[in-house]
């Protein structure tokens, strides 16, 4: 059983109607975490990319590409991309999933 799945019927049983919105919350950033390792992970190996999970739930993805490194964080679906030395243009996007999937993996 996935931790997601834990967590859907642990927030299943809870009266208080906020508390269940919290946990329920939890359950999608763990669904989006576990896609990503199960779906993703093996898609930009596919394409060259090295990928590598630095910390809980936080995933490095080196590239040869103008993008430079980009740390992916699939809980909050956010990318933070660090140019090369010589670009100035790096920051946080969102929709991190759909930024991958258009500027990495096209």
């Amino acid at each position: 059983m996935n931790k997601s799945e834990e967590l859907r019927i642990e927030a299943q049983q809870e009266e208080n109607d906020l508390v269940y919105l919290g946990k329920i919350k939890k359950v999608f950033r763990e669904e989006r975490l576990e896609k990503f390792e199960s779906k993703w992970i093996e898609k930009l190996k596919i394409k060259g990319f090295e990928v590598e999970n630095t910390s809980e739930g936080k995933f490095l993805i080196r590239t040869t590409t103008k993008y430079g490194n980009v740390e992916y964080f699939p809980k909050a679906n956010r990318v933070f991309v660090k140019l090369h030395a010589k670009q100035n243009n790096k920051g946080w996007y969102s929709k991190g999933l759909n930024w991958i999937n258009e500027r990495l993996l096209k």
